[in-house]
């Protein structure tokens, strides 16, 4: 059943605390409210209260077995939301808390088996937005949010494209304007001296000064991580600049670079994503572009991989999937 979604734009540099309270409220009474964070923009719940967690799931077309984040404040007292907080833990928390570092622990009993799929272990990151600080913190409990947007769609980096999908199935939408980094956290599940690299992400993993090894495909305790995901709704394939082909006849909308600009064959229109030398200026606005794109309903979009190092392998891995997996001359 679809009802009116509210709309409210927020300050970042002035927070209307009587706003922040309304959302709170919201949240508490079992509501859901899209926000913004530094990397996309998400559907928030209370983690604690399983029918809206439920609502969650319907709203977004998400299937059971996919785990949500919790969103928490550096400060919140954590007893019970994770089982124990490691020494790893710890420092990691001291070092990239507030940032986009999603950590994977093991759970605790305030945390419902149905944001976790039913794991025995819970992802957890403390956002860096003033919003999105504000909110948690005057919830006073942790927040459980997975991006803004239907399920394996493309996240949503502005409060437009919340709307996009979620108008009517959600109860209030916080728009600060663009998001920062513009993809999702990096997830990694901590071990005894050494995490296991999920989900790349915002946060590339060398700067995280620990022994980092590669998960597997059968990992299922981060999100964002089947085959096709962050997907516009236009057939995608990716190219990899190592073994260029040409392009497919039919003509289409082709995602370069600054660098890498050059002439298209007949029917084919050449993008910038950016230079590569600044990546995350093509992260803050990869998304944005996709949905752009997408927009203008072209027979197909090509997206130009990276082959980059560090942040590079995360923008690789959100075209690779908005594309299926789909690499042209594979």
């Amino acid at each position: 059943m679809s009802f009116v979604t509210i709309r409210v734009r927020v300050d970042p540099d002035n927070i209307d605390g009587g706003v922040i309270d309304g959302a709170a409220d919201l949240l508490r009474g079992g509501g859901l409210v899209a926000f913004p964070t530094e990397t996309v923009y998400g559907l928030g719940c209370l983690a604690e209260d399983s029918v809206a967690v439920d609502r969650v799931f319907a709203v977004k077309e998400r299937p059971q077995h996919d785990p949500l984040i919790i969103h928490v404040t550096r400060s919140m007292d954590l007893t019970g939301v994770v089982a124990e907080q490691s020494a790893l833990f710890r420092s990691l928390a001291a070092r990239h808390w507030p940032g986009p570092l999603t950590m994977v622990v093991p759970r605790g009993p305030r945390i419902p088996p149905t944001v976790t799929a039913g794991l025995a272990t819970v992802a957890i990151r403390a956002p860096a937005h003033p919003i999105a600080e504000a909110l948690i913190e005057a919830v006073g409990a942790p927040v459980a949010a997975p991006s803004a947007n239907l399920f394996g769609r493309v996240s949503p980096t502005t409060a437009d494209h919340v709307l996009e999908d979620l108008a009517g199935r959600c109860d209030l939408v916080l728009d600060a304007g663009d998001t920062t980094l513009g993809i999702e956290s990096t997830v990694v599940r901590l071990e005894s001296d050494h995490v296991v690299v999920l989900r790349h992400g915002a946060l590339p993993v060398d700067e995280l000064d620990v022994e980092c090894i590669e998960g597997s495909a059968r990992d299922s305790e981060s999100p964002g991580q089947a085959v096709r995901h962050y997907s516009p709704l236009t057939p995608m394939a990716v190219m990899d600049p190592r073994n260029r082909v040409p392009l497919p006849p039919d003509g289409g909308v082709y995602l370069g670079y600054d660098e890498t600009a050059r002439p298209m064959p007949e029917g084919w229109e050449f993008f910038p994503l950016g230079s590569r030398s600044s990546l995350p200026g093509v992260a803050a606005r990869l998304y944005r572009v996709l949905r752009s794109i997408d927009g203008r309903q072209p027979t197909m979009i090509v997206a130009e991989l990276t082959s980059r190092a560090g942040l590079g392998r995360a923008i690789d891995d959100r075209l690779t999937r908005a594309a299926s997996g789909h690499v042209l001359g594979a």
